[in-house]
């Protein structure tokens, strides 16, 4: 079990860069740990302190399901929208909100 996170935000990184990127700009394996040395970890303790809250799912009411489109995304979740690249995330999305917004039913194929 992990008893300890750190998060380490790495300066002069562009956005989708990781720490293969910025070793490749010239920093060195002492310069990471000291930006790791730096950061405070994360503890059980400083979990419990968050704004989280856990309650059991038993305490949970249920609630009829609230479609936008009829069993693919509901009303008032998040959802997430994953795929390989150029397969059509995008245009979905557009026809999507297209759709939403000049009130036009979205329908499934089939």
């Amino acid at each position: 079990m992990v008893k300890t996170v750190k998060i380490v935000e790495l300066p002069d990184l562009d956005e989708k860069g990781d720490v293969s990127d910025w070793l490749a700009r010239g920093h060195t394996l002492d310069d990471l740990w000291a930006l790791v040395d730096a950061v405070p970890a994360i503890t059980p303790a400083r979990i419990r302190e968050s704004r989280a809250v856990v309650v059991p799912l038993s305490t949970i009411r249920r609630r009829p399901i609230r479609w936008l489109w009829s069993g693919w995304l509901a009303r008032g979740t998040l959802t997430m929208v994953a795929g390989g690249p150029r397969i059509g995330k995008s245009r979905l999305l557009a026809a999507i909100a297209t759709a939403v917004t000049i009130g036009a039913l979205l329908a499934t194929a089939g």
